[in-house]
């Protein structure tokens, strides 16, 4: 059986078969892994409606932590026409239960008719951080 480039050269590496677990990492010690964690992004038009909404997932636990980051500017293409405008942008740290329980509360928070929700999945970060936001989102006792 023909083996891959990489298992010839390195047929004792922890990523000699990582293509067959595309969507995992490599933890550091022989193994692989994945986090739960989530980055999910949108933008608002106003640091009052950033702020707002912001407000709004850290107190329903959607997510355990908001940054906003602006103003800058968008450049989008909406009903044919093309706009130029200031925003916001919110990274949103969160659970993949989080997310998607955040996706639907989205549409009834966000003040867009159209609201931007990207999910980025996070690889790796300090276990602890990871931790943190897991027990912020799934309804642990709040950190002082």
């Amino acid at each position: 059986m023909e083996r891959d480039p990489i298992s010839r050269i390195l047929p004792s590496h922890p990523f000699a078969n990582a293509a067959k677990g595309w969507g995992t990492r490599y933890d550091g010690c022989g193994s692989m892994a994945m986090t739960n964690a989530r980055i999910v992004l949108t933008t608002v038009g106003t640091p009052e409606d950033a702020e707002k909404l912001a407000q709004q997932l850290v107190e329903r636990r959607l997510a355990a932590c908001v940054n906003i980051v602006g103003p800058m500017r968008s450049v989008y293409r909406w009903r044919g026409e093309v706009h130029n405008d200031p925003e916001f942008l919110l990274l949103i740290k969160t659970t993949a239960e989080g997310a998607a329980l955040l996706r639907s509360e989205l549409k009834s928070l966000h003040p867009y008719e159209l609201p931007e929700c990207v999910e980025l999945a996070i690889g790796e970060g300090s276990e602890e951080y990871l931790a943190w936001i897991a027990g912020e989102v799934s309804g642990g006792e709040p950190n002082a």
